[in-house]
C-alpha cells in the first residue's frame, strides 16, 4: 500500500547517502568550536564579582578541566596495584575481580582511544 511512498522518497535518500563531507571545512569548523569555547571561558576567568564568587568559578573550571579527567587513570592504575597488593600478600581474590583488576588500565585505555575517536 504504502509502497509508491518509498520509491517517491528513495531518490532523496540515494541523494543522502553519496553525500560527501569536506573535511577542510569540517576541521575550520572544529577549531572555530574550539576557539569560542576557549574565548568564552577565558572571558568568564577575567571577569570580576566578589573574591568568593571568583574563586568559587576557578575551582569549578578547575575540576572540571583537571581533577575529572583524571578519575579514571587514577582509579585503574589504584585497581591495578590493589590486584598486586593481594597477589603478593596471599589474599586469594575470585579470577573475575582479578580480571577486571588487572584489566582496568586496559579498559581505561580502550575508553580513551574510543572518545579520541569520538573526538571528545
Amino acid at each position: 500500500m504504502w509502497g509508491w511512498l518509498g520509491e517517491l522518497v528513495k531518490p532523496v535518500t540515494n541523494i543522502v547517502d553519496k553525500m560527501v563531507i569536506d573535511k577542510d571545512k569540517y576541521a575550520e569548523i572544529q577549531l572555530k568550536k574550539v576557539e569560542f569555547k576557549h574565548d568564552a571561558q577565558m572571558a568568564l576567568l577575567q571577569q570580576t564579582t566578589t573574591p568568593n564568587v571568583d574563586a568559587a568559578v576557578k575551582v569549578l573550571i578547575a575540576l572540571r578541566d583537571v581533577v575529572i579527567p583524571l578519575f579514571r587513570p587514577v582509579g585503574a592504575i589504584a585497581m591495578a596495584m590493589f590486584a598486586g597488593y593481594c597477589a603478593t600478600h596471599d589474599i586469594v581474590l575470585p579470577d573475575y575481580a582479578q580480571a577486571a583488576l588487572y584489566g582496568a588500565p586496559l579498559g581505561w585505555g580502550a575508553s580513551r582511544g574510543a572518545e579520541k575517536m569520538k573526538g571528545k
